[in-house]
């Protein structure tokens, strides 16, 4: 039986969505056809007594300043001229040509014949050639508008340029519905292969590509600028039209490299020579009249010389607003490259050769987006993995789960990604600062005022609030006046030292994980598997912890059906947990990474006929609860086919975003801490003991709150673009001291989980050496080979016993506790401190 919630076409985009683009597509350029608007190209490139006399050139915006010769130009056709048809066709023509094959490896190595095409829309774009020699009244709008940069500034044009004319016809407070049809269908064609194949400024950074050194890479996030710079193509012209600005526009007048190199450079060569030169006119003023002149030689040779330096096209990646919008057409394009992650060796080829950046996992948005299907990675790979896709796109997430390679996940839109940066922004502005936010505590809340005595003057020498202090108070005493009437939520924490702390919650304040969970880089791969199949089993609704509530909630805000099973309780059983997933077929399971363990320990043991068919619509787990190593969460990852998600939450929600680069990074609102064993303060970076205040939660505030976590916190070089990071090691009274350094749960785990997969374990660490106990769950290195690592991670005697997956593990029983001391150091010199409820 199907699930109700699964797309069982599979298709890229529904047929309705298609059929969408094409109507709306059709009706513009119905419209654009009633408004006369196809008789607005000729306006655009004028050029002297072409296209329409009367007219000031276009390229009258890109002039150095001093007097315009473009629209001076007078054509005459009752004779040839030679000069500029032997340059061109006997000259630039065949020169582009040869530098188009000399060391092209994909013509020669693989008989690609993309050079061909590239060079044959060169020599298109520039057929004006022919109104120039004289030889015939060729309009330079006779061949409409381009789907490539061309800019008009060059005499030999013969079609306009998309940017330039949309920009043009904004300015002058035009909607132009005709040109914006006309993209539509021709990204629903071609999509971003015009990049690859058509466009003359790509044949040419192609060219410079192959005598580039190759001696930088650019970091992918940058393509992201695209966006931006699309962005303000749109936006700039409006503005400018609000401002009374009719002679420039932005793209066109700053950043276009296409335009400096195909259109002004000829420009000033040719008709604009008698206003360019004698350079010793305005050479002596930098700021004068050759301002712009200067302005565009030192920016293009600024961008030759970083294009020799880095790999790939640097242009088209991170500043070409039309190659960003033509890869929003990915999902729906009839040319594109698809990739078999099943036949994928991760060689890492393909990723060399792309000029794009694309990632060998062919995955997440700025992957997808940026590929132009030039075909490289075609021609270089070695095991079939990439091919060409022609006619409509087929989503290939049940089939190939490339989801499962974390790095490979991206924002999953340019929306997500904005939005994402406009609620950073938005928390960075609305937090108050830490003294601020611990006296609106001491004022609003009992508990805060009996600790302090007085109003806070100064942060540092507030006292640090611990467990035992809020989970031994009245409640009420931590709720703030002003939000009595307001709060609808109260959670505590599991309380495994015996004082659960309390937190009440507004709605906004608990629907706040709606927003932590659009922030995060995974929001791509969540959207797009719950597009795929809405079904969702959380099992982390359990006691009075935020998470299963919170978790539940996110996931149906985007849009999935959610089963609150919870976990562990003598209702929802751990069988009854496997009976629900067998039969809701979910893809995403939230719960801990043990349960998790437990559950598909289960599925397999009660109905094995059934775990083929859970595995294949299963693509998520989402954990929380549980430290839980990257070690760990990779070997989960490879063993169910599945992307793992670990939060690392508390009472607060979630004051960490966790992320594919493997960190986990602070959000904005909370402020951080790092104390000693004795509660000094260490500072905001560092290892230590984890305290943090809220910036932002009124309801109950928590300042200088104490976790008592052993963490790391540390400067980020994420390429999302987060700035810090925290790294959990486990609880900081649990520690383990060997020779001069501490050890928490973590670097036990990490150095376990690197060997296999294993159910739970424990670690006991005595005066004669250390003993690991693991439960045999999947496949993992030899007994030997795990001793002599850990003998050489710790420093000490390693022996490790492998047990049935249930011995520490009873994962049918109903659970009352969450086990949390896996390693127990019993030497005379120990220093671990249990706590008596623990």
């Amino acid at each position: 039986m199907k699930s109700k919630f699964w797309n069982e076409d599979n298709t890229g985009l529904t047929p309705l969505v298609f059929w969408v683009i094409i109507i709306v597509s059709l009706a513009s350029i119905i419209i654009g056809s009633l408004l006369s608007q196809p008789d607005l190209v000729g306006p655009q490139m004028t050029y002297g007594n072409f296209d329409i006399q009367g007219i000031t050139s276009f390229v009258n915006r890109l002039i150095p300043g001093i007097s315009d010769s473009a629209s001076k130009k007078e054509y005459e056709f009752d004779h040839i001229h030679w000069t500029p048809f032997i340059i061109l066709v006997g000259g630039l023509f065949p020169i582009m040509l040869f530098w188009g094959v000399f060391r092209n490896w994909e013509l020669f190595q693989y008989g690609s014949k993309r050079v061909f095409s590239q060079w044959i829309f060169f020599v298109i774009a520039r057929l004006g050639v022919i109104r120039v020699s004289g030889m015939a009244p060729v309009k330079r709008s006779c061949l409409g508008t381009f789907p490539f940069l061309n800019c008009q500034a060059c005499e030999m044009a013969t079609g306009a340029c998309p940017i330039g004319f949309i920009q043009n016809l904004l300015i002058q407070g035009i909607w132009p519905f005709y040109f914006f049809g006309s993209m539509l269908l021709f990204g629903l064609a071609l999509g971003k292969s015009i990049c690859g194949w058509l466009c003359p400024f790509g044949f040419i950074s192609d060219i410079l590509d192959r005598w580039s050194t190759h001696r930088y890479k650019l970091p992918s996030n940058l393509s992201y600028l695209r966006y931006w710079t699309m962005a303000a193509v749109v936006i700039s012209p409006v503005l400018y039209l609000w401002f009374g600005i009719f002679d420039r526009n932005f793209f066109c007048s700053t950043i276009c490299l296409s335009g400096k190199i195909l259109g002004l450079a000829p420009y000033y060569l040719t008709t604009g020579a008698i206003s360019v030169f004698p350079v010793s006119q305005w050479i002596g003023d930098f700021f004068g009249p050759g301002f712009f002149v200067w302005f565009h030689l030192c920016l293009t040779l600024l961008f030759l010389i970083a294009m020799i330096l880095l790999s790939g096209r640097l242009f088209c990646r991170v500043f070409c607003p039309l190659g960003g919008f033509w890869g929003l057409f990915y999902p729906v394009s009839f040319v594109g490259i698809q990739h078999k992650s099943s036949l994928c060796k991760r060689c890492g080829t393909c990723e060399k050769v792309c000029p794009m950046g694309v990632s060998q996992a062919f995955s997440g948005f700025l992957d997808r987006s940026g590929c132009m299907v030039c075909g490289r990675c075609v021609s270089s790979c070695k095991s079939g993995a990439r091919e060409f896709r022609w006619g409509f796109p087929i989503k290939t997430l049940r089939g190939e789960k490339h989801l499962t390679d974390p790095l490979s996940l991206g924002y999953g839109s340019v929306y997500n990604k904005l939005r994402s940066n406009l609620f950073l922004l938005g928390m960075s502005l609305s937090a108050k600062n830490p003294l601020d936010m611990a006296r609106y505590a001491y004022e609003q809340t009992s508990f805060y005022k009996q600790l302090y005595k007085m109003p806070p003057l100064s942060f540092e020498s507030l006292p640090v609030v611990q467990k035992r202090d809020l989970g031994s108070c009245d409640p009420y005493s931590v709720l703030s006046d002003e939000m009595v009437g307001k709060v609808m939520y109260y959670a505590e924490t599991t309380g495994s030292t015996g004082f659960p702390t309390p937190s009440f919650y507004s709605e906004n304040e608990f629907h706040a994980s709606r927003i932590f969970s659009k922030i995060t880089p995974y929001i791509g791969g969540l959207e797009m598997v719950l597009s795929e199949n809405r079904a969702v089993v959380n099992g982390l609704t359990f006691g009075f912890t935020i998470a299963g509530m919170s978790f539940g909630d996110f996931l149906a805000h985007h849009g999935g059906v959610v089963a609150n099973i919870g976990s562990r309780s003598t209702i929802a059983t751990p069988e009854r947990m496997v009976r629900t997933i067998v039969k809701l077929r979910p893809s995403i399971i939230t719960g801990t990474p043990i349960d998790f363990l437990c559950w598909m320990r289960i599925l397999r043991e009660d109905y094995p006929q059934e775990v083929s068919r859970v595995l294949e619509y299963l693509k998520a787990f989402v954990s929380t609860a549980e430290l839980c190593s990257s070690s760990r969460s990779r070997v989960i990852q490879q063993s169910f086919n599945v992307f793992h998600v670990d939060n690392y939450a508390c009472v607060e929600g979630f004051f960490s975003v966790p992320c594919p680069c493997g960190e986990k990074h602070i959000l904005p609102i909370y402020f951080t801490e790092l104390f000693d064993k004795d509660l000094k303060l260490i500072g905001q970076f560092g290892e230590g003991r984890f305290a943090f205040t809220n910036l932002a939660k009124k309801s109950s505030p928590l300042v200088r709150y104490l976790l008592d976590d052993f963490v790391t916190i540390f400067p980020s070089h994420c390429p999302f673009g987060f700035k810090k990071s925290v790294m959990p090691h486990g609880r900081y009274e649990l520690n383990v001291s060997i020779g001069d350094r501490i050890f928490g749960v973590r670097h036990f785990e990490e150095a376990l989980f690197k060997h296999g997969l294993f159910g739970d374990y424990r670690i006991l660490i005595e005066d004669d050496g250390m003993k690991a106990t693991l439960e045999e769950y999947g496949s993992h290195d030899s007994i030997e080979s795990i001793e002599a690592s850990l003998g050489s991670t710790f420093g000490i005697k390693s022996k490790v016993e492998c047990v049935p997956f249930g011995t520490v593990t009873k994962y049918r029983e109903v659970r009352v506790s969450k086990p949390i001391l896996k390693v127990m150091d019993r030497r005379a010199c120990s220093t671990q401190t249990i706590p008596e409820v623990l």
